[in-house]
């Protein structure tokens, strides 16, 4: 179940990655404020973690804990960049750096994890 709900949870965002949802759709044409979006995931973030984490505790979370952080100096800066972009004309760069960087610890952490769950003698 855990792999299960972690794969919808990914797939949520990366539908919301890819088609900025976000950041344009849900503003734009639902009129959604972004700070409640960005409530929203972190609740379900919450909730994913306070649900799993006897399951998560169990694992080598080292590199879900970085993705976190990334992901976390991801939203920072892009919550940054909103008010005061026009003063750092590459906040891109460390907006998506700190983003690949969470990507590829959460395709780490879930790597490992399912390979070692796969190698267990049942």
């Amino acid at each position: 179940m855990f792999l299960l709900v972690s794969g919808l949870f990914t797939g949520m965002l990366l539908l919301d990655d890819l088609f900025l949802l976000h950041e344009r759709v849900l503003p734009g044409y639902l009129h959604w404020r972004q700070r409640y979006i960005y409530l929203g995931y972190m609740t379900i973030t919450l909730g994913y973690l306070a649900g799993f984490r006897k399951i998560i505790f169990r694992t080598d979370h080292l590199l879900l804990v970085l993705a976190l952080g990334f992901f976390f100096l991801s939203v920072a800066v892009d919550c940054i960049a909103a008010r005061w972009g026009h003063l750092i004309p590459v906040y891109h760069l460390f907006e998506d750096g700190f983003k690949l960087f969470g990507i590829v610890s959460w395709l780490g952490y879930f790597a490992n994890t399912s390979l070692q769950w796969l190698a267990r003698p049942e």
